[in-house]
């Protein structure tokens, strides 16, 4: 039961069974157990963003010199307790293109002295291959940085929840422990 589909570490990617393709109807002990790279990464110290993410993600490190609009110093509190505990928040910044939504997340990460993790889901088609799995690597990367995470161009999500892919992402931003927006 501990490598089953629905175990946490393989429901979560951390680690993968693959079956021996000499074995027709291979038995748990017909199968590679795989650590995920980005959990090994982690466990080795090294701190770069992986490489799976880099083609639409970017790390913006904290910084303590931005100052938090009056408008959004009241959820300072609800994100320190977020992060404090490992509890889900989720923020919607709306508005128009360069209204300040990507400063704003910013400069509330920076009051906690979190890195934010921005993908961009522009870059990243929803219907693509693998859109599932890279989500899931950002929010694991996130997890292991404790970082809040931004995905920039997710309004187009917003109407698709009927899509498959779509509808397992919402899940996965449901239970990931910290600050979404």
């Amino acid at each position: 039961q501990k490598f089953a589909p629905e175990a946490a570490l393989v429901h979560s990617g951390l680690l993968r069974l693959t079956s021996d393709p000499n074995h027709v109807c291979p038995t748990l002990l017909d199968q590679y157990l795989t650590l995920d790279e980005q959990a090994v990464s982690y466990l080795l110290g090294e701190r770069g963003l992986d490489q799976r993410l880099s083609r639409f993600c970017e790390i913006v490190e904290p910084r303590s010199d931005t100052a938090v609009d009056v408008e959004l110093q009241g959820l300072i509190p609800l994100l320190v307790d977020a992060r404090k505990y490992s509890r889900p928040l989720h923020l919607y910044f709306h508005g128009i293109p360069g209204a300040g939504q990507r400063a704003a997340i910013s400069a509330l990460a920076g009051s906690l002295g979190a890195p934010l993790l921005i993908a961009d889901l522009a870059v990243l088609p929803h219907a693509s291959d693998g859109f599932e799995q890279r989500v899931l690597a950002v929010l694991r990367d996130a997890m292991l940085r404790d970082a809040v995470v931004l995905f920039d161009g997710i309004d187009p999500l917003l109407n698709d929840e009927h899509n498959e892919p779509v509808a397992r992402f919402w899940k996965a931003v449901a239970r990931h422990p910290g600050v979404v927006a």
